[in-house]
């Protein structure tokens, strides 16, 4: 892979206490995380509401992996968020029909530059997935509360998912 893992997940990525109640709410408040290493907020948060409106980013139960390329991304990065409560992704005015599995609690933005080559968010993705599929992967992010200990569990599964795939 072109882009080097440690470079796009780090700690000062990573916001374990998301206040957002809907969907658009948490992906302001996630950007902003990243916001050094993007040049215009109001470009990306259109390129990631576009692409929910082809297909909702909301894979499993609790997790959703919006993303975008853009040329207002300097850098690759995968941002993560976490909401104690869960967050609507639906984006209905009528949350109270949510079931629990509905609402989103840990997010995983990718975000890569419109100039990188290839479909390098594709393969972060693809990882980032194989990890999720894991029932205990989700869980120990889900109840990690310290970016540091977040990142560094993140780094050893996507490595360990890299070797299988060699």
């Amino acid at each position: 892979m072109g882009i080097q893992i440690e470079d796009i997940i780090r700690a000062e990525y990573i916001n374990p206490d998301l206040k957002a109640k809907t969907r658009d709410e948490a992906l302001i408040e996630l950007l902003e995380t990243g916001a050094s290493r993007i040049a215009n907020k109001e470009q990306v948060l259109k390129a990631l509401l576009d692409r929910e409106t082809e297909f909702t980013t909301k894979l499993m139960e609790y997790v959703a992996i919006p993303h975008a390329k853009s040329d207002a991304i300097e850098q690759a990065m995968v941002l993560v968020g976490k909401s104690e409560t869960g967050i609507d992704w639906r984006g209905d005015a009528d949350s109270q029909t949510l079931e629990e599995g509905d609402r989103v609690k840990t997010l995983f933005m990718i975000l890569v530059p419109g100039n990188q080559e290839g479909n390098e968010h594709l393969k972060i993705m693809a990882l980032l997935a194989r990890c999720l599929s894991k029932k205990a992967f989700r869980e120990t992010v889900i109840n990690e509360k310290e970016p540091g200990k977040i990142s560094e569990f993140i780094l050893e599964e996507i490595k360990k998912k890299q070797k299988t795939r060699k």
